[in-house]
């Protein structure tokens, strides 16, 4: 188990009744961009969150939004993604897009040449086949090398204004020895670019990376979804948390080979956030159910030891679940992470700023609620979740 993260709660916007604003960006490869237009329209919304916690792909949108003042998030996200998808000679035919059997194929040729080619700024195809190296190290054992994403990183985050520590910042990355997953916080770690590549490094196809005597990978392989990361920060305050997922739990029955493929994809990494829910809306309600009934006792009552040890684990803080999820198209498939085409990408920065405007244009969790145990999952309807009541 990681370790609990202590964590200063960062006084908010006046519009917004929460003392803790987090985003929570899940992994997903190319469909990062999804969170691109999530995030502008959230910011757009008066949003501007002082939590932020992401793994893989995530974890770099996270990182390049907390090292980047409030006025240029959105300019640096859009110019990260313009730097790693450039214009390729298949975009054009998505100018015949309306022709089924042609957006496949341009759907097609855009994973293809990521996988051949790698992508400007982010990865290159190693010249070395890994599986004729003996005795070499985690870093050295890929498909694809990442030299060309630590330069990326490195000229659109600013590492000081992490380290400033005025957002917190916990990117998710698996301990390969130890198996288990650990969280980078800035309040407790200095960040720097190894750290965002680490939470990025999905094995075969990425490097480990080495932090002091340990190397680590994707944090995706154990969590997708790093909602734990704001669940456990301490100290306790009013969350709102919007939670932003690449992969839907919920899809259509498969009828073809690809479609099986794509609808396991969906249900191997949508399933983290379904259990990373559920056991936030259990928790919340047990939290609150202890606190009320605490209210209830005896002052005699209260002062035995184990009754005020349980009363302990008590505590009414609000934590409001705002969820934002990207819908498969007709033209999806299971290569979707790792198509990178441009046309793609601006075509998904539109997808997640649609989707997020018609969850903010009724901003329920902004109501003050005055019930005694919370339903606090908004942006999804009810048969998404089962809610424990």
């Amino acid at each position: 188990m990681a370790t609990k993260k202590i964590i200063p709660a960062t006084k908010p916007a006046a519009k917004q009744n929460y003392e803790r604003i987090a985003c929570v960006f899940q992994g997903g490869g190319a469909l990062g961009a999804y969170q691109v237009g999530a995030f502008k329209a959230l910011h757009e919304h008066g949003y501007h969150p002082n939590f932020l916690a992401g793994v893989s792909i995530g974890a770099i949108n996270a990182a390049i939004v907390a090292g980047n003042s409030p006025d240029k998030q959105i300019e640096r996200l859009e110019e990260f993604w313009k730097t790693i998808t450039p214009s390729a000679w298949s975009d054009y035919l998505y100018h015949f897009a309306d022709i089924d059997m042609i957006h496949h194929f341009h759907n097609r040729m855009g994973a293809t040449n990521s996988l051949l080619f790698g992508q400007t700024g982010f990865f290159e195809p190693r010249l070395t086949n890994p599986n004729l190296l003996e005795g070499a190290t985690p870093d050295q054992l890929s498909y694809y090398d990442t030299s060309p994403l630590r330069e990326t990183l490195t000229r659109l985050i600013d590492f000081d204004r992490i380290n400033s520590r005025e957002v917190t910042l916990s990117l998710g990355a698996v301990n390969i020895t130890k198996g288990e997953l650990v969280y980078f916080n800035n309040q407790e770690t200095k960040i720097t670019v190894d750290h965002v590549m680490a939470s990025g490094a999905l094995p075969p196809a990425f490097p480990a990376v080495k932090i002091g005597d340990d190397y680590f990978w994707d944090g995706g392989i154990y969590g997708n979804t790093p909602l734990l990361a704001v669940l456990d920060a301490l100290p306790l305050a009013d969350t709102l948390c919007f939670m932003i997922d690449c992969f839907n739990l919920k899809g259509p029955l498969p009828t073809t080979m690809d479609q099986i493929e794509e609808r396991q994809k969906d249900i191997k990494y949508g399933s983290h956030s379904r259990r990373n829910t559920s056991l936030h809306n259990t928790r919340q309600n047990l939290q609150a159910a202890i606190a009320f009934l605490g209210e209830k006792l005896s002052p005699e009552a209260k002062k035995d030891p184990d009754v005020k040890r349980i009363l302990e684990l008590g505590n009414e803080k609000k934590f409001s679940l705002v969820h934002i999820i990207y819908q498969s198209t007709g033209f999806s498939h299971s290569f979707k992470d790792y198509n990178f085409a441009r046309a793609i990408v601006l075509r998904r920065f539109k997808h997640g700023y649609r989707d997020a405007c018609a969850v903010l244009e009724n901003p329920q969790w902004e109501k003050e609620s005055h019930t005694t145990l919370a339903d606090s999952i908004y942006g999804l309807p009810d048969s998404y979740y089962q809610k424990n009541r």
